[in-house]
């Protein structure tokens, strides 16, 4: 007798009903097994199943579901194209060549999260709380340091850079040009010259209503009328 017993699909035997054997008046009693294990595998399914088997075989390796109705998968899922949703949250490496979104899309991101290769959404804020990798380099923005004095040597500023003015004790170039606002000179007599001017420019003038009196030789007096 090629019938057997079965409570799900898994149960029935595909050599059944055996024809040189099996009496056809038999064949009812396969046609309510093959329901009744239909029903008992199914029995949810109230009305038509529209996915396609490609669709369904996307469900492989799903184990069941969170208390809010998350998927949870046993593997490491592959995704192709764009995955939309309003929240992913995954305790392992999630791995893309670009994430985006608008507001809070992506939350609570530590290097432990492990989200690589890809670029972060605009409502993620990246800080100094939360950074922790190398040092940004120069072409990219950074500095390449993670000091001041090192970001300015990166940088190739001087000393200079950290005055908050210019005086005689830092100065140790060459003499500033008359072009450049300076005398060419780094004497008194040379800037003179360098500026053209003569020998009444270092004499002493005196203008006054009272005799001469007083004074060192080339001085000039001017005595005016009261």
């Amino acid at each position: 007798m090629g019938l057997e017993t079965a409570t799900y699909i898994s149960g029935l035997n595909p050599s059944n009903p055996v024809h040189a054997t099996d009496p056809v008046s038999q064949g009812d009693d396969h046609l309510r097994l093959i329901k009744a294990t239909l029903l008992n595998t199914f029995p949810n399914i109230t009305g038509a199943m529209t996915a396609s088997h490609t669709e369904l075989n996307l469900l492989d390796g799903v184990t069941g579901k969170t208390g809010t109705g998350n998927l949870v998968l046993s593997a490491s899922p592959t995704f192709t194209g764009t995955v939309t949703a309003a929240a992913i949250t995954a305790s392992g490496t999630i791995t893309g060549n670009l994430f985006s979104g608008s507001g809070a899309s992506l939350t609570n991101i530590s290097p432990s999260a492990g989200i690589a290769n890809g670029t972060l959404a605009s409502g993620v804020k990246v800080n100094n709380a939360n950074w922790s990798g190398t040092d940004l380099a120069i072409a990219n923005g950074g500095t390449g340091a993670s000091t001041a004095a090192d970001a300015r040597t990166n940088l190739g500023l001087g000393s200079l850079a950290t005055l908050s003015s210019i005086n005689n004790s830092n100065w140790s170039g060459t003499d500033l040009a008359i072009a450049n606002g300076g005398t060419g000179a780094s004497t008194a007599a040379d800037a003179r010259s360098n500026l053209g001017l003569g020998t009444m420019a270092t004499r002493n003038v005196t203008v006054s209503t009272s005799d001469p009196t007083g004074g060192s030789n080339n001085d000039i007096w001017f005595k005016r009328e009261a």
